[in-house]
């Protein structure tokens, strides 16, 4: 049974297919040959939503998808296991809708977490929600990786309150042996920013964000090649064995 999706009482402009397109010409996401079918599959879901009386920006979400596919394949006599490429249409036509500036629900919903457990990472989300326009999800994986970081001082006898360079090239270090490049990439990125956020803040008075140094992968590199004939860990070795604790590294991997 197909649950109707509550109707707008003014419904915003329904994108149209040359919308749908230049978004996807200017994210440069879809191809041309995988436009033609999503454009299909969207075809499909706008009908879908006209007979069963739905409000498609509504039905713009996972589980919403979900009902379609269901809805499809039993009308059809077809199992959903082939119908994968319907979502990944609906995921681009959600797109769309945002970039327009139509409304549309959150593709999934957002799991409501407890809010962090030490003063400094609750004024840390509260920084990126509030002054850095963050959205929920982004705020936690930020804090899941000042959450490592912190892990990693701990084993060592210390706090964010000491913080210094040698501690996040160790923790970068071993991220990189652990992780993939965009990942380590990532996790670096955190640190800058939760290091701006401890100096703004007071919390710190030495300014670290600019000497944080993180994996470059080049563009159209795969991960598993090295760059310049050189790992991350043989590019940061001499500088965590120089032990930089007071330097400003401008030269980067």
């Amino acid at each position: 049974m197909v649950t109707r999706s509550h109707r707008t009482l003014q419904p915003e402009r329904t994108p149209t297919t040359q919308d749908i397109l230049r978004v996807w010409r200017a994210d440069r996401c879809v191809s041309a040959s995988s436009a033609q079918q999503y454009l299909q599959w969207i075809s499909r879901f706008r009908r879908y939503c006209h007979v069963l009386g739905l409000d498609e920006a509504g039905e713009l979400t996972r589980d919403g998808v979900k009902r379609f596919q269901a809805w499809y394949a039993h009308s059809r006599g077809i199992p959903t296991t082939h119908l994968g490429l319907a979502s990944s249409s609906m995921r681009s036509l959600h797109r769309v809708y945002e970039v327009v500036g139509t409304p549309v629900p959150p593709w999934r919903p957002v799991e409501r977490r407890p809010a962090p457990a030490t003063a400094v990472l609750r004024d840390y989300a509260a920084h990126l929600g509030q002054h850095r326009g963050n959205p929920e999800v982004t705020i936690r994986k930020k804090l899941d990786h000042v959450g490592k970081l912190l892990e990693h001082l701990s084993r060592s006898g210390k706090s964010w309150r000491r913080l210094s360079l040698p501690d996040i090239d160790a923790f970068l270090i071993g991220c990189a042996r652990r992780y993939a490049r965009s990942t380590t990439a990532d996790i670096a990125s955190t640190v800058r920013s939760f290091a701006r956020f401890l100096l703004v803040s007071g919390s710190i008075r030495a300014d670290l964000a600019d000497a944080v140094i993180s994996p470059v992968q080049p563009r159209y590199e795969r991960p598993d090649v090295l760059y310049l004939g050189k790992t991350f860990n043989d590019c940061c070795a001499p500088w965590i064995q120089a032990q930089r604790a007071d330097c400003v590294i401008t030269r980067y991997c």
